[in-house]
């Protein structure tokens, strides 16, 4: 259900993307040269746990839905 705490969920509220626009741009910029300096997030073992948790669940959400 929208706005419930889900497995591998952050605990980062939702976002406005409107207000937030400069932050999501922010984010992806600093996402983007650390992805450019370490591609295989070697020297970023929390960051590196924490996408392997997202595509885990999105892969599953894909194979098990109807």
């Amino acid at each position: 259900m929208l706005g419930e705490r889900q497995t591998g969920s952050s605990g980062l509220r939702l976002t406005k993307l409107r207000r937030d626009k400069e932050w999501v741009e922010r984010a992806r910029e600093v996402a983007e040269s650390i992805v450019a300096a370490d591609p295989d997030l070697d020297d970023h073992p929390t960051l590196l746990e924490e996408v392997r948790s997202l595509l885990d669940q999105a892969n599953a959400d894909f194979l098990f839905k109807s």
